[in-house]
């Protein structure tokens, strides 16, 4: 017998719901709400269109910019005296237990024993 309880009150709310849906107050709010998003696609629609021509501009902008860039002639070349030094190969230093990488979770070893793997 419980259980057909909750079954009665939904089947009654489902009926009350229905008559007021199919009602002319229920229409003219439904009519409401569609030109209420109407208008939001419109202002959605422009924002897009303007943010678009926006991004359009600067890439032209962009783009005559290099083009521009591309057109003038390169820096003159850098001069053999600078290109003949070389540097020193760096000193590397001799690798000690304490550089070597250790696993995870693993301790690290006394000062003069050796790790063990």
């Amino acid at each position: 017998m419980l259980p057909l309880i909750p079954f009665a009150v939904g089947l009654v709310t489902g009926v009350a719901a229905v008559r007021l849906l199919r009602g002319e107050e229920a229409r003219s709010g439904l009519d409401k709400v569609r030109a209420g998003l109407d208008k939001a696609q419109d202002t959605l629609r422009d924002a897009a269109v303007s943010s678009l021509a926006a991004i359009e501009s600067s890439s032209a902008r962009a783009k005559d910019r290099l083009a521009t860039r591309a057109e003038t002639p390169a820096p003159a070349a850098r001069s053999t005296s600078t290109q003949a030094k070389k540097k020193a190969p760096r000193k590397t230093a001799t690798a000690t237990a304490s550089d070597t990488p250790r696993k995870r979770g693993a301790k690290a070893a006394a000062p003069g024993k050796e790790p063990t793997a």
